[in-house]
């Protein structure tokens, strides 16, 4: 499987155009919190707040519990981010802002 430390947004040309780099191989899942804002999952159980201006920040590192943070669900109504933990077969949520 391959694996990516950046994200990218690609236009309707199919040109990519990289958005923000330098995060630990694995990024696995990714949602739009608010206009340009993300939160992104990586599969080794870290999540990073992606600002509009591409400046980041850890949420949440859980490699020491080895919570593997897979693919995530934002609801929007609530501001609840959803994280399965893959490995534990659980699924836990968070009050985002």
């Amino acid at each position: 499987m391959p694996t990516t430390s950046a994200l990218y947004k690609i236009n309707i040309n199919k040109q990519a155009t990289k958005i923000a780099g330098g995060f630990e191989n694995g990024l696995d899942g990714i949602v739009m919190v608010a206009p340009g804002e993300f939160i992104i999952s990586n599969y080794t159980g870290i999540l990073y707040y992606l600002e509009a201006d591409g400046s980041r920040q850890v949420l949440l590192d859980t490699q020491a519990e080895k919570l593997m943070t897979n693919d995530i669900s934002y609801d929007n109504s609530t501001k609840t981010l959803y994280v399965p933990a893959f490995n534990k077969n659980i699924v836990i949520a968070y009050r985002v802002r």
